[in-house]
């Protein structure tokens, strides 16, 4: 019997450990399987296999990556698809684009990245790149090659011939019926040891417009019956218990988000769901005034909400057109923790201001930032650098003021948050901004946790029981304290190896010299 043709869909390994590690090898993202899915759905009589090189234990190379010639060997790959919506992972698609290439598979990219670089990434070993949300692009792409047929009349494509690159029209292709795409098939990874967070999604687009944000596409949703068959099949055919929901604004469609928290509620009630189902989301801090929508979410089960603070200054906020005013913060989340959530705050140091200068040196800003969180009080905290992700406002401001560092001193690897990508405002030197993240993150995250977890064990039950309102509390973040503790160990390990701060330093020379 003759093998079906093979469609490995890859999603690149992330180059440094960072701030998403932790979960990294024990979740996956949803678009690659969004995309898997639908072509294995397809008819086009195709294998399809994800391989996320950040959750994986299969073979690996001298490097202790996932061996890619031996995936190859073991079983070929006609087609070779990349998910390239992590900027910092575009060297590794690059890298292996010219892998499948060289043993003559179609190589096809998509995501954020390559959707606003088309041409760059069709100059290094991709061969057909996918703009916008690609579930049905794809599946016209496959279905082209395997007919022989051009790729003229596939909208949102772009693609190389005789040295020419071709965009076909529409620039971004948009899916209206957001109750249409199948449900997620997370047995399509391959290696992978495990998902214990299961991504699910029930809004794409967003009406607000933060300058630093790929996310341009208009607000939909699908209806709150469809996300949760989506969960009550997931926790029937995986076992799933915990899942992320990854939309960027959950309460886009406030009273859908409501319907469908309560829904999950009904069908805890009835038994069709287990009261073990639990969920992080990533929602908006202003959220904490609707009182009801943040009653429903803790009866279904929410337990950790992450949300994007951005800065405690003023100007700063307003120039990423944020919507928020720094004096409300802190009250929003007591009230979220008020109703018993873990709390996630998500924070960017060193904004780049627009029309309002920000005259604060770089001490001072770290001394606003430590005292914002000491009053706020978020269980744990990921503080990034302002990062000018390409296709974004941000991107385009900095370049046209030509304070983008140049690529071939701080790389597309370095563009992941942890890492200054330009010149920062004055009176701040780039070492300095580099510096305060990283005494910031140390300071939020004190080796001494390490011993507390002892003390926890061995001598809290002695003054205050288990049934402590706070115990909770006080144990996970203690956890969460010494792993983060880790984190930024192992991550400044491995920039003294790539020797980081000395680039940025020439990469501020030559700003300047411009």
């Amino acid at each position: 019997m003759t093998q079906r043709e093979l469609f490995r869909l890859i999603i690149p390994a992330h180059p440094y450990k960072n701030v998403f590690s932790a979960v990294a090898n024990c979740m996956t993202s949803l678009g690659p399987v969004l995309i898997g899915t639908s072509l294995n759905k397809s008819f086009l009589d195709l294998d399809v296999e994800i391989i996320d090189e950040n959750n994986y234990q299969g073979p690996r190379d001298k490097n202790n990556l996932p061996d890619h010639d031996l995936l190859q060997r073991q079983r070929p790959a006609r087609f070779a698809g990349f998910y390239c919506s992590l900027t910092s992972t575009m060297p590794r698609v690059f890298e292996l684009a010219s892998v499948y290439k060289s043993v003559g598979a179609t190589t096809i990219a998509g995501g954020d990245h390559v959707g606003h670089l088309s041409e760059e990434a069709l100059q290094n070993g991709i061969d057909i790149v996918v703009r916008g949300e690609g579930e049905f692009v794809v599946c016209e792409v496959i279905r082209a090659l395997k007919n022989n047929r051009g790729l003229e009349k596939i909208e949102g494509i772009s693609w190389k011939k005789n040295k020419k690159f071709f965009h076909n029209h529409p620039k971004k292709v948009e899916i209206s019926d957001l109750d249409y795409p199948p449900r997620p098939d997370f047995s399509l990874l391959n290696f992978a040891q495990k998902i214990v967070f299961y991504p699910i999604s029930r809004t794409r687009g967003c009406s607000w417009r933060c300058e630093f944000c790929t996310v341009r596409s208009r607000p939909r949703w699908a209806s709150p019956e469809k996300l949760l068959q989506d969960i009550l099949w997931l926790a029937q055919t995986q076992k799933a218990r915990k899942f992320f929901i990854v939309d960027d604004r959950l309460n886009e469609d406030e009273e859908g988000t409501k319907d469908f928290f309560e829904s999950v509620v009904r069908a805890k009630g009835e038994g069709r769901l287990s009261k073990k189902i639990s969920f992080t989301i990533q929602i908006r801090l202003e959220a904490a005034k609707d009182e009801e929508l943040l009653k429903v979410m803790r009866r279904a089960g929410v337990r950790i909400v992450c949300i994007g603070y951005e800065s405690p200054i003023a100007a700063e906020l307003k120039a990423m057109k944020k919507g928020l005013r720094p004096q409300d913060m802190v009250e929003y989340t007591k009230i979220f923790k008020r109703h018993g959530f873990w709390v996630h705050a998500m924070m960017i140091f060193g904004y780049p201001a627009k029309e309002e200068k920000i005259l604060l040196n770089a001490k001072k800003r770290v001394q606003e930032f430590k005292k914002f969180v000491k009053d706020a009080k978020p269980d744990t905290l990921q503080l990034l650098l302002a990062t000018p992700l390409p296709g974004t406002e941000l991107y385009a401001r900095l370049e046209k003021q030509g304070r983008l560092y140049p690529r071939e001193i701080v790389g597309w690897e370095n563009y992941d948050g942890g890492h200054l990508c330009f010149e920062p405002d004055a009176p701040m030197t780039a070492l300095e901004v580099q510096n305060s993240t990283i005494e910031i993150m140390s300071w939020f995250y004190k080796g001494w946790n390490f011993w507390k977890i002892p003390l926890l064990i061995f001598v809290f039950p002695f003054i205050a029981p288990f049934s402590f309102p706070g115990w909770k509390r006080l144990w996970r973040n203690t956890l969460w304290g010494y792993m983060g503790h880790r984190i930024i160990r192992e991550w400044l390990k491995l920039n003294a190896k790539t020797d980081f701060l000395r680039r940025l330093v020439l990469a501020q020379k030559k700003v300047g010299m411009n």
